[in-house]
């Protein structure tokens, strides 16, 4: 199904959710194009979209809230003759990264240690 922006302005398309499961919709924002919707009980949900003005069944999108699952990490920064490749001090910033695109599958990368090889240069080869 394609919408031209035109003919369906995003106060026009508004989402709806039922099922078992339950979500939110971030923001109490339910309409436009794009929507976030964050799990609140665990099931399948169905979100919907009506679209104002069509008369065809409403197109939705069926998925499923699970619980959360915590995944320990333990960093290990290798250093080369030109030092790490990433800094120590980057290794939050890509966890937090990771987190926001896993949390849609219900996954959370957890830091439980970061370690530093000095002499590296044997890893660098692999």
């Amino acid at each position: 199904m394609s919408l031209l922006p035109a003919a369906y302005p995003d106060e026009a398309i508004r989402w709806s959710a039922s099922g078992p499961g339950a979500v939110s919709f971030a923001g109490d924002v339910s309409t436009g194009r794009a929507v976030d919707v964050v799990g609140v009980s665990t099931g399948d949900v169905r979100l919907a979209v009506s679209l104002l003005g069509y008369q065809g069944p409403a197109p939705c999108v069926e998925t499923r809230v699970v619980e959360p699952v915590t995944v320990p990490v333990r960093a290990w920064i290798v250093h080369g003759t030109n030092g790490p490749a990433v800094p120590p001090s980057e290794v939050p910033s890509r966890l937090a990264e990771a987190n926001r695109i896993f949390r849609q599958v219900g996954m959370e990368f957890r830091l439980v240690s970061l370690s530093n090889t000095v002499s590296g240069a044997p890893c660098m080869s692999i």
